[in-house]
């Protein structure tokens, strides 16, 4: 773990917790705004020269594949939807920034979900309290993909999801964040396909991971940033 250790900056510090003032709710940045219409039960509009969303906690079960916008960022959030399919992302292969946040009852994205969106600089799943998995292949053709941000899901366990990464697929991730993690331990081979990987900076903040094993980082063999902040760790490696 020496060699390790040589190429990091851990951080351990005690800071405000930040939290995207958009994080939840859709319906309330500054800025004019434009309602664009009702796809599939979900409301979608556009916040001028900052987002486009589709939202509606009640009505909004399946994504709204007609929806489209000029707009390089969007996000679907406070939905119904359960599932993320292939071609769902077939109008908005412009968008460079997607978040998938704060769907109660999202359980499942399918292999090839994000196959086309090559575009895409930086992707957050956060804040849906039923997706409990990643299948491994999930992210397939994030090929300029810099940040991917995975934050109060269900997962119970670090390889329900961290075997999904994998460097092949996102060959240009330079930072992956691990916020308010509900898993105890990281294993040995948690990370194992992030090997080769060209991530940097690394924040597993506000988590309950007591322990990492001494092993588990090492295939981030270009990691320069290492933020363990407000963790629950005991074991220091």
């Amino acid at each position: 773990m020496r060699r390790l250790a040589s190429l990091l900056i851990i951080f351990l510090h005690v800071s405000h917790s930040t939290t995207s003032e958009d994080s939840i709710s859709p319906w309330d940045p500054p800025g004019s705004t434009n309602f664009i219409g009702n796809f599939n039960g979900c409301l979608c509009r556009e916040y001028t020269s900052i987002y486009a969303t589709c939202y509606n906690p009640e009505n909004c079960r399946r994504f709204p594949r007609n929806f489209r916008t000029d707009l390089n960022r969007f996000r679907l959030a406070t939905t119904s939807v359960e599932n993320i399919t292939v071609a769902d992302f077939d109008n908005l292969t412009n968008i460079e920034v997607l978040e998938i946040e704060a769907n109660k009852d999202l359980k499942w994205i399918e292999n090839g979900a994000f196959t086309n969106m090559i575009n895409l600089k930086s992707l957050s799943i956060s804040y849906n309290s039923n997706l409990q998995y990643l299948d491994e292949d999930v992210f397939e053709g994030l090929i300029s993909l810099e940040s991917l941000s995975i934050r109060q899901n269900s997962f119970d366990q670090v390889k329900n999801f961290s075997f999904s990464l994998k460097s092949r697929f996102m060959p240009n991730l330079r930072k992956l964040e691990l916020i308010d993690l509900r898993c105890m331990t990281v294993d040995k081979d948690d990370f194992r396909n992030l090997n080769g990987s060209r991530l940097e900076e690394f924040n597993l903040i506000d988590s309950q991971v007591e322990y990492i094993h001494p092993e588990a980082l090492l295939p981030l063999i270009n990691l320069k940033v290492l933020n363990l902040g407000r963790t629950s760790l005991t074991h220091r490696f």
